[in-house]
């Protein structure tokens, strides 16, 4: 069968929108913006991975369980979660070197972390991530191992039963992307791993070429691996221009054509979404090129791949980090999701100024004969994504929940620490738009933790279809009083009616009594009429000291 699709042009968010925008018979925009700015974290020890999941679908309100003490000193946490709705955990250590397993079998109890590369060499650098399948106990860790000099080698270990054990680590074969004195090297933003509905495991990679152990961004390719394939390598797409073409440089961390994510359409599509950058389109501020969102798609099991398809339109935005939605089995709609970088470049490493960066979903309707598509914008980073490694899950679906998304931002135009918004909000299919829990706020289900918490992945449990998601968190997990005289006049009152004045020129947050955030509060007077009588803390982000607060009707 052979799959027809059409693409929603792509119209640029500029505010809050909250009706559709009618760009032509067939083509459907929605635009819903959340703007978060926020105080710089003020970072403390020791780094730890937490995860957070929904207690019900759609529900917005979420329990909590921190690696701490078993997981200090581990960060950038990938999960996972499979058939027997164990969380599976790839991290680094505190070195960012090496690589470690944890799993919690029981909610909230973690195993010790193993070592996971040896006797392969370990990632050096944030270059890894973990798939569980959803049809049986298989669990698949990749990394690239981040060379100085010379091809970069992946690697892959698999385990059968759930991560009680491990097969070997097997270093992964380079593709034949390149002939003669070129060398094929596998690039750190590379392997992204995924099992479809019949339990195969796919890997799908972007390769550069290395030539006298140089390596170069272009032509760069896009290949996809399955160990049930004759051959097991097909190549995806291939891109590049000529050297005196090229009219700026694609940046850090990226190469032409890179960031490859995998998912699946109605059980037997496989959806491939990678980033590519455009030689000609180049942001003046910082002398960057643009880049823009690619898919292409397989019907027979990734032998061949069919309508390598640029999903945005080039324009003076640049389109970053794409990914595609784990799995939507028996559905005809692919949501890809992507970052609209305002300015191309990263701010924190001093290319151009801080943006306020909207976070788009982008559904593909699949039919034999074209049909609408529709482009979302579900959210917005607060000025920068450097992402480093293979694109992380941050996509995903499941028949009652619908799409829920997660990505990372930074919260300051001062600091250079993430966070990491996730909306938890789900997709309504009969309607085709998205269905918010809290559509006065657009708050429920963003920024679930209640601490900074940036570098995770997103999942659902295929039991029950709630999120599950993972952050690493700087500093203690809890709420920690600290003296009244902190925070307000001596004269102050802790205890409150309807209205919380707060003194001088810093804002902050108000957490219930599980540390989840209530309120952003102001200098000034403050309404908190809405809150029901009870204990709260407050809590400055500048020098992180809290307060308990009482408030009575």
């Amino acid at each position: 069968m052979r799959v027809a699709i059409l693409t929603a042009v792509f119209l640029a968010a500029v505010g809050v929108a909250a009706e559709s925008v009618a760009v032509s018979d067939l083509e459907v925009v929605h635009e819903r913006l959340l703007i978060r700015t926020a105080l710089p974290p003020q970072c403390s020890l020791p780094v730890h991975p937490d995860a957070a999941r929904d207690i019900a679908p759609g529900a917005g309100i979420f329990e909590y369980c921190t690696g701490s003490p078993v997981l200090n000193g581990y960060r950038w946490p990938q999960i996972a979660v499979g058939q027997n709705r164990t969380i599976h955990m790839a991290c680094l250590d505190s070195t960012g070197n090496t690589l470690f397993y944890s799993r919690a079998v029981d909610w909230c109890t973690w195993d010790p972390p193993i070592a996971l590369a040896m006797p392969q060499p370990n990632p050096e650098f944030p270059t890894h991530n973990v798939v569980a399948s959803k049809a049986s106990e298989k669990v698949c860790a990749t990394w690239v191992y981040a060379c100085p000099t010379g091809p970069m080698p992946g690697f892959y270990r698999v385990s059968t039963d759930g991560g009680d054990c491990w097969g070997p680590s097997t270093e992964l074969p380079w593709p034949s992307a390149f002939g003669g004195d070129t060398a094929t090297s596998f690039h750190v933003s590379s392997l992204f791993p995924f099992y479809d509905s019949r339990d195969g495991l796919h890997i799908v990679v972007c390769v550069h070429p290395v030539v006298n152990d140089t390596g170069y961004i272009m032509p760069a390719e896009i290949w996809h691996w399955c160990p049930d394939n004759t051959p097991n390598w097909s190549r995806i797409h291939r891109a590049g221009c000529r050297p005196e073409n090229m009219q700026a440089s694609v940046g850090y961390n990226a190469l032409y054509a890179c960031r490859p994510s995998l998912g699946e359409c109605d059980g037997y599509v496989l959806i491939v979404t990678w980033e590519q950058f455009d030689s000609s389109n180049v942001e003046p501020r910082t002398n960057r090129l643009r880049a823009d969102a690619f898919v292409a798609f397989s019907s027979d099991n990734g032998q061949t791949w069919e309508y390598q398809t640029k999903l945005t339109t080039s324009s003076s935005v640049s389109h970053r980090f794409p990914s595609v939605e784990d799995r939507n089995t028996g559905r005809d709609t692919v949501c890809i999701f992507y970052l609209q970088d305002e300015c191309a470049g990263f701010f924190v490493l001093g290319e151009g100024p801080p943006m306020n960066n909207p976070v788009v979903t982008h559904d593909l309707i699949m039919y034999m004969r074209p049909y609408p598509g529709r482009v979302d914008t579900v959210g917005g980073t607060t000025y920068d994504m450097q992402l480093v490694g293979p694109s992380f899950r941050s996509v995903c679906c499941s028949p009652a929940y619908g799409v829920h998304c997660a990505w990372n931002y930074s919260a300051s135009d001062s600091r250079t620490f993430p966070d990491l918004n996730v909306r938890y909000n789900f997709y309504d299919y009969a309607s085709s738009y998205w269905n918010w829990i809290d559509p006065d706020y657009m708050q429920s289900g963003v920024n679930v933790f209640t601490q900074k918490t940036g570098c995770g992945c997103l999942d659902a449990d295929p039991f029950t279809d709630v999120a599950i998601v993972s952050g690493q968190t700087l500093g203690p997990a809890g709420v920690e009083e600290k003296k009244f005289a902190a925070l307000f006049p001596p004269a102050g009152a802790t205890m409150f009616s309807g209205n919380l004045r707060l003194s001088g020129i810093q804002p902050a947050v108000l957490l219930d009594i599980t540390g989840r955030k209530r309120a952003d509060l102001l200098p000034g007077k403050n309404d908190i009429r809405f809150l029901s009588s009870g204990v709260y803390f407050l809590r400055r982000e500048k020098d992180r000291t809290t307060t308990k607060v009482i408030v009575q009707r």
